[in-house]
């Protein structure tokens, strides 16, 4: 298996679990996140959304419609984390960098999974989880299924239901909350089933996080049209995509001006309650490697040079 962390230890905790929590950012780097952060958005004035109103919702860099500011506060956070990607992992890159800021009195986050970043969904992309403030349950800490990332049934895209969405609150009373100070890092596995409740006190809890994957893999975007539910197009991007895109306006509309590597076939499969938790329970005699899906043998195929592996 290709080495994804230095620390041995953390990695075999990475594996194991599916997250790690180590020491990242010094005070001063906290500090200085939080301050980019006010400068991007003075006096935290932001366009915190709720689809139906009836509470706070919470704040994600990524999804904010204005390019500049998205382009700023990557940068910023990005100057900042790669040096300690770098010392802690073996050939990792940042793909993109967010910062995620829940209100007082909201931001609950529902039960989720991150959609993969590669042509081969058994490489390991991490999400670099980093609180600004001291979290634990009171604030909106991330929650966490241990071992869920061992169990992944398929594709994960925009607008496409995870295979637990008929029984999210079983997915809820199987997690844990896992508390951080500022500065640390909770290094979880893309695949790594997670959710967050509300910010129940009365400060602002903010985090900035990183996607990180194999610096010798392409990025990709993998597209769901609901019109044609029997496969999904594979798209090549970089870390622009990220910022020019409007992330949302991907659930209605096929990307453009990104070069299309193809289609694979949808060959998701659901996964019942009953089934999940015994596959839960079986953690740790699993192997760290997606189950339910055949790879398909490597071979070369012209319009696909840069890709060394692909799935069907």
């Amino acid at each position: 298996m290709r080495r994804i962390l230095f620390d041995d230890k953390a990695q075999k905790e990475l594996l194991q679990r599916g997250y790690v929590k180590v020491p990242f950012l010094s005070a001063k780097e906290v500090s200085l996140l939080l301050e980019g952060l006010e400068q991007l958005h003075l006096n935290n004035k932001f366009n915190i959304k709720n689809e139906d109103d009836s509470q706070p919702g919470y704040y994600y860099s990524i999804l904010d419609e204005d390019i500049d500011y998205k382009r700023k506060a990557t940068e910023y956070i990005q100057k900042i984390f790669a040096p300690h990607v770098e010392r802690l992992f073996d050939g990792y890159k940042i793909l993109t960098s967010s910062f995620f800021v829940k209100p007082p009195k909201g931001g609950f986050l529902d039960t989720h999974q991150h959609f993969p970043v590669t042509t081969n969904i058994n490489d390991i992309s991490v999400i670099i989880w980093c609180p600004l403030v001291d979290v634990d349950e009171s604030n909106g800490t991330l929650q966490v299924v241990e071992g869920s990332h061992k169990i992944v049934p398929g594709v994960l895209a925009y607008g496409y239901p995870p295979f637990f969405s008929q029984y999210s609150d079983v997915i809820k009373k199987c997690s844990k909350p896992i508390p951080a100070k500022a500065g640390e890092a909770i290094i979880f596995d893309n695949n790594l089933i997670h959710w967050s409740t509300e910010n129940t006190t009365h400060q602002y809890r903010h985090t900035a996080q990183v996607l990180a994957i194999p610096a010798e893999k392409q990025a990709v975007f993998y597209y769901f049209d609901k019109n044609l539910p029997d496969k999904f197009e594979v798209f090549e991007i970089n870390n622009e995509f990220f910022i020019e895109q409007i992330l949302l306006e991907l659930l209605e509309k096929r990307p453009e001006n990104l070069n299309s590597l193809g289609f694979i076939k949808n060959e998701n499969q659901p996964i019942s309650e009953e089934t999940f938790i015994s596959m839960l329970k079986k953690g740790k005699g699993l192997l760290p490697e997606i189950h339910f899906i055949k790879e398909e043998k490597k071979q070369k195929i012209n319009w696909l040079a840069k890709i060394k592996t692909m799935f069907r």
